[in-house]
C-alpha cells in the first residue's frame, strides 16, 4: 500500500505538468507576458521563443513521468522536483511583492494572481514529487500481470483526458464576458488628491473632472495590464466626444521602466506613486477604470476588466471604423 501511494504521488506530480502545459498551449504572448510580470531575466521573459516551447517541455517531461519504466521514471521525477522547486521560488517572491503578481500558471485557468495559496501549492507540487522518487514507476500502478503496454497507456490515457477537460473548462469559461466589478462608495471630495506626471510635476485630481475624463489604471506586474497597453494605445480615437482619457500607473517611473511592455506610456502617464488616489476612488483589481466628472469628483465607482473598461470608455461605432481602417494607435503614446 505506500509504495502505491507514493507511486499515485509521482503520477500526480507528473500528470499536473501535462496538465499546465496543455493549458499555456496557443496562449504564448500572454505567457510571455506573465514571465515578465514575475521579473524573471529578460533572456527569458522578452524571447517569444521561450514562451511556445516550455508548454511543450513541461508536456514531454509530464509524460516522462506517468510513462517511464522503473528506474527511469526516476530521472523525469528529478527533473520535475527541480523545475517545482523553481516554481516554489518564484510564488514565494511574488507572493511577497508590494504590487500584486499575476501569472499564467495554468493557462488562464483559476485564479492568476500570485498569493500565499500559491506557495502552498506549489510546495505540495514539490512534495508530491519527491515523493514520487522512493516509489515505484507510475506507469505500474495499473499493471496487469503479462502485459507491459496497457498500464503505462492507460497512466498516460488518465493525464491527457485531465489535461483535455481542463482546457476544455478554461475556454469555456474565457467566451463569457467578465462582470464589472461591484461599486465601492467613496467619499465626495477630491481634495487634496493628485497625481503626478513622470518628471514629478503635481496635478489635482479635481482638474480631471473637467471636460469628464476616464482614469485607465495600470499595475507593473498584472498580466492582463501588460496585455492592455497595446489596446490602450487606441483608445484615444475611440472617445466620445468631449471626453478625455489619461492612463495611470500605479508606482513609480522606474518600476514601470523595467518592464519594455510599458514604454509607450511611461512618458506620458501619470503616476499615483503611494497608490492614495486609487484608493481613494475605491480601487479593486488592475487594469482598472474610473471616470471623473464634475457631478462625480471621485467617479461613480471602479470598474476592473478590459472587456468592461473598453465598453465604458469607447464610443459603440470605434471598432467599425478600426475595421474599415479610418483610425489607428496612437504611436507617440498619450500626453498627460
Amino acid at each position: 500500500m505506500p509504495e502505491a501511494i507514493l507511486a499515485i504521488a509521482g503520477w500526480a506530480a507528473g500528470a499536473v505538468l501535462v496538465v499546465s502545459g496543455s493549458l499555456k498551449l496557443g496562449r504564448a504572448e500572454a505567457f510571455r507576458a506573465s514571465l515578465a510580470a514575475l521579473g524573471l531575466p529578460a533572456l527569458l521573459s522578452r524571447r517569444a521563443l521561450v514562451a511556445r516551447v516550455f508548454p511543450v517541455v513541461e508536456i514531454v517531461l509530464g509524460l516522462g513521468v506517468v510513462l517511464a519504466p522503473s528506474p527511469l521514471h526516476r530521472a523525469a521525477l528529478a527533473a520535475a522536483a527541480l523545475l517545482y522547486a523553481v516554481f516554489l521560488v518564484v510564488a514565494v517572491r511574488a507572493a511577497l511583492a508590494p504590487e500584486p503578481v499575476d501569472c499564467e500558471c495554468f493557462g488562464g485557468l483559476g485564479e492568476s494572481r500570485m498569493t500565499g495559496r500559491t506557495v502552498v501549492r506549489n510546495a505540495v507540487l514539490l512534495a508530491l514529487a519527491l515523493a514520487g522518487l522512493a516509489g515505484p514507476a507510475p506507469a505500474a500502478l495499473l499493471a496487469v500481470p503479462g502485459s507491459g503496454v496497457a498500464s503505462p497507456a492507460a497512466s498516460a490515457l488518465a493525464a491527457a483526458l485531465a489535461a483535455v477537460v481542463l482546457v476544455l473548462v478554461r475556454d469555456r469559461r474565457d467566451t463569457r464576458a467578465p462582470a464589472p466589478a461591484p461599486q465601492v462608495a467613496v467619499a465626495p471630495s477630491a481634495d487634496g488628491l493628485e497625481l503626478r506626471t513622470f518628471s514629478g510635476e503635481r496635478i489635482a485630481l479635481a482638474e480631471f473632472a473637467q471636460p469628464p475624463t476616464h482614469l485607465v489604471f495600470f499595475s507593473p506586474n498584472c498580466i492582463s495590464c501588460h496585455e492592455l497597453v497595446e489596446r490602450f494605445r487606441w483608445w484615444p480615437h475611440g472617445l466620445r466626444e468631449g471626453e478625455d482619457l489619461v492612463p495611470v500607473l500605479l508606482g513609480r517611473p522606474e518600476v514601470f521602466a523595467a518592464h519594455e511592455v510599458f514604454a509607450p506610456l511611461v512618458e506620458h502617464a501619470l503616476y499615483d506613486p503611494d497608490r492614495t488616489v486609487a484608493a481613494a476612488l475605491g480601487r479593486t483589481s488592475t487594469p482598472g477604470h474610473v471616470r471623473l466628472d464634475p457631478a462625480h469628483p471621485l467617479g461613480d465607482g471602479w470598474t476592473s476588466g478590459r472587456l468592461p473598461i473598453e465598453r465604458l470608455v469607447l464610443r459603440p461605432d470605434f471598432f467599425d471604423d478600426v475595421q474599415a481602417g479610418r483610425i489607428g494607435p496612437d504611436t507617440a503614446g498619450r500626453p498627460a
